[in-house]
């Protein structure tokens, strides 16, 4: 499962050009990055769409996601912090990410460093919650503790 947001776009593009898998996403932009790739299954999800980065939320959405069970989620981020945890500015949003997040075997959030210690209205997830957190700088200490104190990762480049 691949989330919302830039850094989403990024995770598909990054994808192997030999990756066969499913992927299903809330994000019209990872589908559209992923359409022509023979191998790859694209499953988007229903829901009320979000003009800028299209994404797609809501029950329909919510309902979608519980339906289905990933490897591994990718869960896009509006800050990430020691003691609030993952974060997102958008209710029904956050509400998708939790489902997302409840059935996936190993979860990553992608937080770039302009997230770290930024703290949105609604709580998706303790960090401790997380596999880890793909970033591209390191993180405050604080935070860097708070994910690895029980066996989380920070993915650097």
């Amino acid at each position: 499962m691949i989330d919302v947001g830039t850094t989403a776009v990024n995770v598909a593009r990054a994808l192997p050009l030999d990756f066969s898998g499913t992927v299903a996403t809330c994000s019209l932009l990872v589908a559209a990055e992923l359409a022509e790739r023979s191998g790859v299954e694209v499953l988007v999800c229903g829901g009320r769409l979000r003009g800028g980065d299209l994404a797609l939320s809501n029950s329909i959405a919510q309902a979608f996601f519980a339906d289905l069970h990933a490897d591994v989620a990718f869960l896009g981020s509006g800050g990430i912090n020691a003691v609030a945890g993952l974060t997102d500015y958008h209710l029904e949003e956050a509400a998708v990410r939790k489902t997302i997040l409840r059935n996936a075997a190993c979860s990553y959030a992608l937080a770039d460093s302009s997230k770290f210690d930024r703290i949105a209205r609604h709580r998706v997830a303790g960090v401790d919650e997380l596999t880890g957190v793909i970033t591209e700088a390191p993180p405050p200490p604080s935070l860097y503790q708070a994910i690895t104190r029980k066996g989380g990762v920070v993915v650097l480049p």
